[in-house]
């Protein structure tokens, strides 16, 4: 088990994608860059691969590919190293080929993440993803590498969290009870009530700062779950920010809850 994470792809949306393999018109691999899942890189390879330049080494411990079309049996692999040559033949970090769903995704979902954790993070200028796609066809809507906040203490007891459905229902004349199908999107409010004073102005505070309600966050629940990963990684963006505050000497709290992109 490992506390929280929340934060955004501050590594890889300020890398340059310097190399993608198979891409298709009007589905580049800089799609992967862009907020919106449903601007998607699209690979006709069944081992596709994408490289980031950062242009200086710095620290990540996250790296996920996001809303992908990967099926159970698929894997992926993530280096990374202070030189491109050195991916291939010398990386510092190396996860090797893993498969690429995480625990709790299954085809009932309808689409697929994969997500490598380093508690220690990693610090290096390059990245390189590689997949292996039994299907012939990668399409993935998101990728973040970045260096997500991690609180000493988790989040307070009373984490609210699932999937919240927008649809409409109205009855006819009738009687009939008619829904107006939408897709239904995951959603967590949670309480951070034991930050430190760095914590709180080091690292919450910029996140409200630079990501408001109007830019996309990563949330990851327990990066180490083992059951129900998939549950509780939530790509989206803040719907609500409460102010900090200072209920205690030297303990202070934030409340936040984030919404789903789709």
């Amino acid at each position: 088990m490992a506390n929280m994470l929340i934060g955004w792809s501050d590594w890889g949306d300020a890398a340059t994608v310097d190399e993608v393999s198979a891409e298709t018109t009007s589905f580049e691999g800089t799609q992967v860059q862009a907020t919106q899942p449903t601007d998607y890189w699209e690979a006709v390879s069944s081992t596709p691969y994408i490289i980031f330049d950062r242009g200086s080494a710095q620290e990540f411990n996250v790296v996920a590919a996001l809303f992908t079309n990967m099926a159970s049996g698929d894997t992926w692999r993530v280096r990374s190293a202070d030189t491109k040559a050195g991916l291939t033949s010398a990386p510092d970090y190396d996860s090797g080929s893993v498969s690429f769903r995480v625990a709790g995704d299954d085809d009932t979902w309808d689409r697929h993440h994969g997500l490598i954790y380093r508690s220690a993070g990693e610090t290096n200028r390059w990245v390189r993803i590689d997949f292996s796609v039994a299907g012939g066809t990668l399409e993935c809507g998101r990728i973040v590498i970045g260096n997500l906040f991690q609180p000493t203490s988790n989040d307070s007891y009373g984490r609210a969290f699932g999937p919240q459905d927008p649809s409409d229902k109205a009855r006819t004349d009738g009687g009939a009870l008619i829904a107006d199908d939408r897709t239904p999107f995951l959603t967590t409010d949670i309480r951070l009530g034991f930050l430190s004073e760095a914590e709180a102005y080091g690292s919450v505070f910029d996140l409200f700062r630079r990501r408001g309600v109007r830019n996309d966050v990563l949330y990851i629940g327990d990066p180490e779950e083992s059951t129900y990963l998939m549950h509780q990684i939530i790509y989206g963006q803040i719907a609500r920010i409460r102010p900090l505050s200072l209920p205690q000497f030297g303990r202070y709290e934030a409340r936040v809850l984030i919404e789903e992109m789709l």
